[in-house]
């Protein structure tokens, strides 16, 4: 797996924030057009299925060359 696709799945964590996909450690403040400032948000339920599946197809993908 190349360095993009590692940071893109660094990015569809989880956990990541609900706002801006930016995992809890690290966070700390961040800006967000529409948003403003804002600290780690709990993601949605639906955010975090969501987020599991495309993993799951990413790395299925990858699973298979």
């Amino acid at each position: 797996m190349d360095a993009y696709h590692r940071q893109y799945l660094f990015a569809l964590t989880p956990s990541a924030c609900r706002e801006c996909g930016v995992p809890e450690r690290g966070h700390y403040q961040r800006w967000r057009a529409g948003i403003g400032w804002h600290s780690w948000t709990v993601p949605t339920e639906r955010q975090i299925k969501n987020r599991m599946q495309i993993r799951r197809r990413i790395l299925g993908a990858y699973r298979w060359r």
